[in-house]
């Protein structure tokens, strides 16, 4: 989209696939889905499997709105599942980040990383560790979720609000389904107040897909952009205006 300045993605691994989404995102935090992929296949063995799939569709180009072609800022893989298999992908990979969904208040989009040693089989290695991300998933679901109920250009308004979310018209039902597959739930307990975000379905991939993208937006400098920073980005990427000489 002709917003989109930051191109970023987020991939949720299973035991059966890995589903993954491509995200445009503008200065305003606008965003636009870019594209949503399950890759089927088993994904014990990362030289194998849905990774060759998920690595072969992650390495192309993708053509903007003015044909320009652009590859990935930059793809968040969660490690909660198949950890010792993300570690081993992502560090093999530029602009690839292994993250892990942590659950409270106060937590950063995505935090300071740590080291973790790759292992295989149960046996740690002694070289070779990979970095792993903590993504600070309550703020980023509230965001996503406020943004949803944004009204915009197709509901009559002027224009499109800051943090509007734009989706083309291929995504299916299931896929919407899975976005909004979770609520927050308040409730007092013996005088004490528990907070959770709870599922409302079993398969929420989708959602998990987005909330990492968003912190991989976030890192890459999406929150500190300025209005310099964000004219630079689309003066670099939007094709000058021929002059007129008439």
């Amino acid at each position: 989209p002709a917003g989109g300045l930051l191109l970023v993605g987020g991939a949720d691994i299973q035991g059966h696939g890995i589903y993954l989404e491509i995200v445009a995102f503008g200065e305003d935090r606008q965003s636009w889905n870019v594209a949503a992929e399950y890759f089927p296949g088993a994904t014990d063995n990362p030289q194998a499997g849905a990774w060759l799939m998920l690595d072969e569709y992650t390495s192309r180009e993708f053509a903007d709105s003015y044909g320009v072609l652009r590859k990935l800022d930059g793809l968040a893989v969660d490690s909660g599942y198949r950890t010792n298999q993300v570690l081993e992908w992502c560090r093999r990979r530029p602009d690839t980040y292994a993250v892990k969904g942590e659950p409270g208040r106060g937590r950063p989009a995505i935090g300071q990383p740590t080291n973790r040693s790759v292992s295989k089989r149960g046996k740690r290695r002694r070289f070779g560790s990979a970095r792993s991300w903590p993504v600070g998933t309550w703020a980023l679901k509230a965001e996503f979720y406020g943004n949803l109920h944004k009204p915009g250009l197709a509901a009559g308004e002027p224009c499109d609000p800051p943090g509007y979310c734009h989706f083309h018209k291929e995504l299916g039902e299931e896929y919407f389904q899975q976005i909004t597959a979770e609520y927050f739930e308040q409730k007092i307990l013996r005088g004490k107040l528990y907070e959770e975000w709870k599922p409302r379905r079993v398969d929420n991939h989708w959602l998990d897909c987005r909330i990492y993208a968003m912190a991989m937006a976030d890192h890459l400098g999406l929150s500190r952009m300025t209005e310099t920073e964000g004219a630079r980005l689309r003066a670099y990427y939007e094709p000058a205006e021929p002059a007129d000489l008439l």
